[in-house]
């Protein structure tokens, strides 16, 4: 029972720790960009269609970009495009990193609320199903954002980089990484939902029936 509480709390700790390092890397973000001069830049992938580039040097913005952006570059790890943000474009950049930030402290909220119904023995309620099923349908979501961010990432390096040969390479995955997939994620978190609002609904009849 000890070690539970401990596990419970220590649960309660870091989820705090997560939510108030969420805000305060926001925060820093601001004054770095907006009182310190850092220019910043977006991380986009493209995906290992794009593994057999071999010349990691700085690409040449093309002409009709260079208003928008600084500079881009392929990172090799994971092949992604890293290009530099500039003008009224960084205003865009901390909304959108905000947005990200603001959904890190909701999920870690929602799990903070269902942990600490545990801890008041109260965990099979219609709050708690209500919570697993919004999780497990956001990942779901974040899951087809990343994707189709990641297509509208590789036209837009097809139409304005597309360097000679850029479609000979192809790669192929013969094992499916399913558990490192949002989709197979939120998924199992919904399967868990029905599990609880089983659960609470066994827990009813069991109360009536007394």
């Amino acid at each position: 029972m000890k070690e539970n509480n401990f596990l419970i709390t220590a649960a309660l700790w870091l989820l705090n720790i997560t939510r108030g390092l969420a805000v305060i890397a926001f925060l820093l973000l601001v004054y770095f960009v907006s009182f310190e001069g850092v220019k910043p830049s977006l991380t986009l992938p493209l995906g290992y269609k794009y593994n057999f580039l071999t010349n990691l040097e700085p690409i040449v913005m093309p002409e009709g970009l260079e208003t928008l952006f600084r500079d881009a570059w392929i990172r090799s790890a994971g092949y992604r495009l890293e290009i530099g943000v500039t003008g009224s474009n960084i205003i865009f950049y901390i909304l959108v990193i905000g947005i990200i930030l603001g959904l890190y402290i909701f999920f870690a909220t929602l799990l903070y609320k269902i942990v600490k119904s545990s801890q008041a023995k109260d965990f099979f309620n219609l709050k708690n199903v209500f919570r697993l099923r919004l999780i497990g349908f956001s990942l779901i979501g974040l899951d087809i954002l990343s994707r189709l961010i990641g297509f509208f990432t590789r036209r837009f390096y097809d139409n304005w980089f597309d360097p000679e040969g850029l479609h000979s390479g192809s790669s192929v995955r013969v094992v499916p990484d399913l558990f490192n997939n949002w989709i197979f994620l939120g998924l199992f978190v919904l399967i868990l939902a029905q599990a609880f609002d089983h659960g609470l609904k066994l827990k009813e009849e069991q109360e009536l029936t007394i």
